[in-house]
């Protein structure tokens, strides 16, 4: 189909979506002198990515949520009770997926069309310790505790005895907890 755009100068986007095809999109730049011919081309869905989620003893998870990237949009759907899911793909190429799931660290792979995966979550783990006073060496309760790395943060707070809890922390940044970890005093 044909489209007129009529606005602003400067740089866009210029997007096409229909169902049964994959959307796409192109950057523009719209000035004064001439028009700008953008040829868009719709990839149509024929093809299908599908897998198994399993948890690291290879038992199936249920109710995580696999999207696949097409285009600039993203198509989702959860697993079954058998860990299964299937979604619409371009007919060749490679898909790009995210499954996530509220107890395991987020995964993101390629999937080419056509293939089937076994698709391993790594469990998020917890973060325990102790708050003391630096200078008295007492156990603090007035305390927050942060665990951040990678732009992604998880809070606790200490207990009456300065022993906090941080859960839903993801495996690869167990490495750098002592680093991590930043406490903020309350004052009293």
């Amino acid at each position: 189909g044909a489209f007129q755009f009529s606005g602003r100068l400067g740089r866009g986007e210029v997007s096409a979506s229909d169902r049964g095809f994959a959307s796409v999109s192109r950057p523009v730049a719209f000035g004064e002198a001439s028009p700008s011919d953008v040829d868009l081309v719709l990839v149509p869905l024929r093809g299908e990515v599908r897998g198994t989620v399993v948890d690291a003893a290879r038992w199936p998870v249920a109710g995580a949520t696999v999207a696949v990237q097409l285009g600039r949009r993203w198509l989702r759907t959860r697993t079954d009770r058998a860990g299964a899911f299937s979604l619409p793909a371009a007919e060749s190429g490679a898909t790009r997926i995210r499954v996530e799931h509220p107890r395991f660290a987020l995964a993101e792979m390629e999937l080419r069309t056509g293939e089937e995966r076994e698709i391993r979550m790594t469990p998020l783990s917890t973060v325990t310790g102790e708050v003391r006073d630096a200078r008295t060496g007492v156990p603090t309760s007035s305390c927050a505790v942060v665990v951040a790395a990678g732009g992604v943060e998880r809070r606790g707070r200490c207990e009456p005895r300065g022993v906090f809890r941080v859960d839903g922390v993801a495996p690869e940044l167990l490495h750098l907890v002592p680093d991590a970890i930043v406490v903020a005093v309350r004052p009293p």
